[in-house]
């Protein structure tokens, strides 16, 4: 069984493990006419220069083990705006671009709005919202839960929509309304000019409704 019996150094005989040298075969063992051999796999013949089980032809980069995306492979683009995120032909991470979608929410607890006056003094169990003359002009706050935006969307427009409940009116009645400055905005509460200490964006809509609009 000795693989050569006229050399002592030569110990090797049939059966033992050992390394063929090539990367894209497994199971290397000598062989019978005493040659290393392993058992050929999806790769041979192709190749697998950094031994990472993904064969040459699709791996990314073949010469870093620790890099095994292929192309079609799942992926994260980091755009929150596209879909079906994979690896392209150039080993770039690609999604594509999701079609709009909608989305609505409504007040619907008490310190979900708020009224605050001249004074600071904030109301949260108003029935309605005064817009803005209550005894004196107010700063009013809206907050609208479960619109489910992620993270570096783009908002292309957005639309509040208000019930009226008193036909009395200023006109004109000129309005500014302003986003809340926050990703994930808290309830209102009844600290003292809680609605106008809160930091706003920059970004800004005038808003005059019409007289006798309902």
């Amino acid at each position: 069984m000795d693989c050569n019996d006229n050399d002592p150094n030569v110990t090797t005989q049939p059966g033992q493990a050992c390394n063929d040298g090539d990367p894209t075969t497994i199971n290397d063992l000598i062989d019978a006419n005493c040659n290393c051999a392993g058992t050929p796999t999806a790769c041979t013949g192709i190749g697998d220069n950094d031994g990472d089980g993904v064969c040459a032809d699709v791996d990314c980069n073949d010469n870093d083990p620790n890099v095994t995306t292929q192309p079609g492979q799942a992926c994260n683009d980091g755009d929150p705006t596209t879909i079906n995120d994979l690896i392209d032909a150039n080993c770039n991470c690609n999604g594509t671009p999701a079609l709009p979608t909608s989305t609505c929410s409504q007040v619907s607890t008490g310190n979900d709005d708020a009224e605050e006056s001249s004074s600071g003094s904030v109301d949260l169990s108003s029935s309605d919202l005064e817009l803005i003359s209550d005894a004196g002009d107010q700063t009013v706050g809206m907050r609208f839960n479960a619109l489910g935006i992620p993270q570096g969307a783009i908002i292309t427009s957005a639309t509040i929509q208000f019930t009226v409940d008193e036909t009395r009116n200023l006109d004109p009645c000129n309005l500014v309304i302003r986003g809340q400055a926050s990703d994930n905005a808290l309830a209102f509460s009844s600290s003292s000019g809680d609605v106008s200490s809160l930091p706003v964006t920059s970004a800004s809509i005038a808003w005059a409704p019409r007289h006798g609009l309902r």
